[in-house]
């Protein structure tokens, strides 16, 4: 099934060759997949922010002098291929989400609206790295940084076979989205999550 995307924004991470290996403890408190050596996820624990603001205000049309966004999912907006294919610091990241919680979410975080797509950004490099199942801010994810407690058995059992080998995330939005009913219905979540799909120009190696 093809899975039809909204772009939610960009964000600038931190080069992943320049992070460091996850340790065992770290994985197998939190991973379904502990040979997973380098997760990358939405969360900024997982994969951090650059440090510094330098390329932000040369990329991003809402710049205005934080390196946090001045909206809700903390992403910035850009209507420029050639500005975003200028940085030569960190990562571009794209969020995404299924059309009808895209709208939602940028409607929810005050969101500005981009002109560029998904067809173009592909034909620049892009590619979608996986998915990943966070809080309505894009801050917390549930699939590499929250431990599952006594649930952990159950979720690997039912989901690990379902994680890339990359990256840590789910190929496919629906196992996301199966993954995000699990959680919610085995940890009684209160809270509202998201399924997003992460798109970067890059590829990581990070198993052993």
């Amino acid at each position: 099934m093809t899975m039809q995307e909204t772009i939610l924004g960009f964000q600038v991470r931190t080069s992943p060759e320049s992070l460091p290996l996850w340790p065992t403890e770290r994985r197998k408190q939190f991973l379904l997949r502990e040979n997973i050596q380098l997760p990358l996820g939405v969360d900024r624990s997982v994969w951090p922010p650059i440090e510094g603001g330098d390329p932000l205000p040369s990329l991003f049309d809402d710049y205005i002098g934080a390196d946090v966004p001045c909206n809700s999912l903390h992403v910035f907006t850009s209507t420029s291929i050639e500005r975003i294919e200028a940085c030569s610091k960190g990562a571009i990241v794209i969020l995404t989400a299924a059309p009808e919680e895209a709208r939602g979410l940028k409607k929810w975080g005050a969101v500005q609206e981009t002109s560029l797509s998904l067809p173009t950004l592909r034909e620049h490099g892009f590619t979608r790295l996986g998915f990943d199942v966070a809080d309505d801010c894009a801050c917390w994810s549930v699939l590499n940084d929250t431990d599952p407690g006594d649930a952990r058995p159950k979720l690997v059992a039912e989901f690990a076979g379902l994680i890339d080998d990359e990256h840590g995330l789910f190929a496919e939005w629906e196992s996301a989205d199966q993954y995000r009913k699990a959680w919610k219905a085995t940890k009684k979540w209160k809270e509202s999550l998201w399924v997003y799909g992460i798109w970067a120009r890059l590829r990581v190696v990070g198993t052993k």
